[in-house]
């Protein structure tokens, strides 16, 4: 069998097997010029074939679609792609790196120049430097077509905003794709806590978990900025970036952004049912999937469990209060009673570490921290009364007491150390939040004796947790897997504080601005555009400070951007080969690319704008039924936390009981406690 033979034979067998004609890799075929003389529109191993020979070969099958438009689109590319001087400069280029490469190959591997040369052309499928040669330039042609088409291009925009490709596809890019730019600080915990299980309701955080979560939000609280926080303290690799979660793999959370349900469908739902902004917003619900919310034609979400059973559907968050985190830092080491004596009977489940953090962090749903101070006298006294039989109104009352009373001394200490973190917060970092401050939730006790408890709004409006720039955090228990080292289980769980830097559905007109690809200036006269201003004029872009000698941090910035927009669609090349169509029908005298495609142009054109149709709506459809089934799992996880929590975790009077060493006389509060004997 000849080369030109065994060539085609590959091809076409590949194509059988998967109705790919394009599994060949393009170094498998080359094209002629663009003259496309005598219909010629392939060279396969040395043979030239017409487009309608290549029809006849597939028997124009349906399933060969992909084929023809693969086909389609690299002829496509080279046509509308002259060879020019820069093209063959650059494969002159190649080929000289390739001889040289020959020569040492020579020597390294003991053999002639023309062997390593032959063992090149028998890969690449050529017999000589010619055919090598021509199929560099078509491969060159096919990479110079589309670098062209991904590039920077200036908008006709007031402030002179670059922008990725175009203006026209970086508002695609955010009415389609729904992207945020969100930054975190990330607590990874030991506890694990999967969709099921004990965990959700009786987690179990070391000493060293209870204090990173103290030390983050303590930090937060003060006047130190959301980026160094996470620059200091997160468990997240994007430490390295101040928390900010854009990288090589894009800039943006968009709908089909692979993090875990917490995470993205917590921002989605606060975005639905709480956000003042967007909570009205019905083209918000129909594009992120929003269960039981969502309207509009093809877009009804089919998601069983709906989210209004929920208390984020209802419109509520619960409520952190910053005395708790406080207080972790305080007893993160405690594991026995203040006399230092092991309190009878109990086990890590009493822990007033996993107390704190099962009544307040361990909820999957959307959590904001709240300012307490004002209530924190209030309520530490409450809980001394209850355990040590008490009734003091004034802490001053405690104070003097407690001065000949070892017990009540170490519950002094603890009031007058929270207190002191109540001192060294920034009032800046706390403001009343629309729809926030006025409906939070937590668990809450009729009693001191209260074995379970019940979901009810915290009293008042309260000041909530928020970053330097006045955006709310939002906090939310999340993971993966397990945290245990077990392989079979690898994953991660953690806390994760979140914040929402650019929402698509906020100033909707004008949100693309926020990608645009302008290098940042220091210059006095920068435009809106090119500011580095991120609090007059923000974009992804200029939220982290370049160094001042160089653009190294902008250009990469510039690329997540460009990684986001592309990789957004699946399909993305397409609209290559739509713009390719447009160059040639333009340069062809309005004649259709179709037209040169033979006898069968019009049953080829079907095929491929058949395929294009096709594959399209396929993504789509797989894009919405995987946010419906992420939604279907997050709800479900919310549900059994609500349902169940509730009633299993260890009340928080418990952990003063603890604290004391006693659980009342002959032990009536041991069941109050879940403490089994």
């Amino acid at each position: 069998m000849n080369k030109g033979t065994k060539a085609f034979s590959l091809a076409m067998s590949v194509v059988l097997i998967a109705g790919v004609l394009a599994s060949c890799s393009t170094s498998e075929y080359t094209y002629p010029d663009a003259s496309w003389k005598d219909n010629v529109i392939v060279n396969i191993g040395g043979k030239e074939y017409t487009y309608d020979e290549i029809y006849q070969l597939f028997d124009g099958e349906q399933a060969s679609a992909q084929a023809y438009y693969n086909t389609a689109k690299n002829v496509l590319a080279q046509i509308v792609t002259p060879v020019n001087s820069a093209i063959t400069s650059y494969v002159d280029g190649k080929i000289d790196d390739q001889e040289q490469t020959w020569k040492d190959n020579a020597e390294t591997n003991n053999t002639s120049y023309k062997e390593e040369q032959e063992a090149t052309f028998e890969e690449e499928n050529v017999d000589n430097m010619d055919e090598y040669r021509a199929k560099l330039i078509a491969q060159r042609q096919n990479e110079v077509n589309s670098t062209s088409y991904y590039v920077d291009v200036r908008s006709d925009d007031a402030d002179g905003g670059y922008y990725y490709i175009s203006k026209a596809d970086t508002q695609e890019f955010v009415e389609e794709s729904a992207p945020y730019h969100v930054s975190h600080v990330l607590v990874q915990l030991d506890a694990d806590s999967t969709s099921s299980g004990t965990g959700i309701w009786d987690g179990h955080i070391s000493s060293t978990d209870a204090n990173q979560i103290f030390t983050v939000v303590s930090s937060l609280a003060s006047t130190t900025t959301f980026g160094n926080v996470a620059r200091d303290y997160s468990d997240d690799s994007s430490s390295d970036s101040y928390g900010d979660l854009g990288g090589s793999s894009g800039a943006a959370l968009t709908k089909t952004t692979n993090y875990v349900n917490e995470f993205k469908l917590g921002i989605y739902a606060y975005d639905a049912f709480i956000n003042p902004e967007t909570k009205d917003d019905d083209d918000l619900k129909v594009s992120l999937q929003v269960p039981g919310a969502a309207s509009g034609e093809g877009h009804d979400s089919p998601v069983a469990t709906d989210i209004g059973s929920t208390e984020i559907g209802q419109g509520k968050a619960y409520g952190i209060p910053l005395s708790v985190a406080f207080r972790l830092g305080y007893v993160a080491n405690q594991e026995s009673a203040d006399s230092g004596e092991r309190v009878s009977y109990t086990s890590e489940t009493q822990y007033p570490r996993n107390i704190l953090f099962n009544n307040y962090f361990n909820n999957h749903s959307v959590s904001f921290i709240y300012n307490d101070k004002a209530d924190y006298e209030a309520n530490f006294l409450k809980d001394v009364n209850a355990v040590y039989g008490k009734s003091y109104t004034q802490i001053s009352e405690m104070r003097a007491e407690a001065a000949s009373n070892p017990a009540l001394m170490s519950r002094i200490n603890e009031y007058d150390y929270v207190m002191a973190q109540f001192g060294r917060i920034s009032d800046s970092k706390f403001k009343t939040v629309t729809n926030v401050s006025d409906n939070l939730v937590a668990y809450t006790y009729a009693d001191s004796e209260s074995k379970t408890a019940e979901i009810s709004p915290v009293s008042g409006s309260k000041q909530i947790l928020v970053d330097e720039y006045g955006d709310p955090i939002i906090v939310t228990r999340a993971g993966t897997g397990s945290s245990s080292d077990d392989s079979s289980s690898s994953g991660y769980q953690g806390i994760h504080f979140i914040v929402v830097k650019e929402n698509p559905f906020v100033d909707k007109e004008n949100s693309y601005k926020y990608w645009r690809v302008n290098v940042p200036s220091n210059a006095e006269d920068a435009s809106e555009a090119d500011s580095f201003d991120y609090n007059t004029h923000p974009s992804y872009v200029n939220y982290v400070r370049a160094d001042h000698d160089s653009n190294t941090t902008y250009n990469s910035r510039i690329e997540n951007v460009r990684t986001s927009i592309t990789d957004s669609d699946a399909n993305y090349d397409f609209k290559l080969f739509e713009k390719n169509l447009t160059t040639y029908q333009e340069t062809h005298n309005n004649t259709s690319f179709y037209d040169a495609l033979g006898d069968n142009k019009e049953e080829i054109q079907t095929l491929i704008e058949d395929y294009i149709k096709y594959t399209r709506e396929s993504s789509e459809t797989s894009n919405i039924d995987s946010l419906n089934s992420s939604w279907e799992s997050y709800i479900r996880q919310l549900n059994l936390f609500e349902d169940y929590a509730p009633k299993r975790v260890v009340p928080t009077v418990c952990v003063s009981y603890f604290q004391s060493g006693s659980y009342g006389q002959n032990g009536e509060m041991e069941a109050l406690c879940h403490v089994e004997r």
